[in-house]
């Protein structure tokens, strides 16, 4: 037997995935709160990016090492696309999938930082 949606059960699963929702949010933020802002922080950009199938950059930004396509590095190891001045990607819409799937917070953001993993 189903519930309809506007019955007082699925009404109250619904509430309920709303506060679970908000609640790993909440926690979420708390875990990240002693982390800077992604936008000018830049540490990340300072990993080896392999360059996946599909990723579409400038050839100008790749480097190959063994054989492997990477975003290239400047001598300090910062990536050629990321801005020296205001720390942001210079080509954030077509940034490696690598990129996109890196989120602050991560541990191996915290790694990069030098900070703990969160409890």
């Amino acid at each position: 037997m189903h519930s309809s949606p506007d019955s007082p059960d699925a009404k109250r699963l619904d509430e309920s995935a709303i506060l679970s929702a908000v609640a790993l949010a909440k926690v979420e933020a708390l875990a990240a709160a002693d982390l800077p802002a992604c936008a000018g922080c830049g540490r990340c950009c300072h990993l080896v990016v392999e360059l996946r199938p599909g990723d579409v950059v400038p050839e100008e930004l790749v480097a190959v090492h063994a054989g492997v396509r990477c975003m290239d590095q400047h001598g300090d190891g910062a990536c050629v696309a990321l801005d020296p001045a205001t720390r942001l990607c210079t080509i954030y819409e077509t940034r490696p999938q690598t990129c996109r799937d890196f989120h602050r917070g991560e541990p191996l953001c915290r790694k990069i930082l030098g900070l703990p993993l969160p409890v």
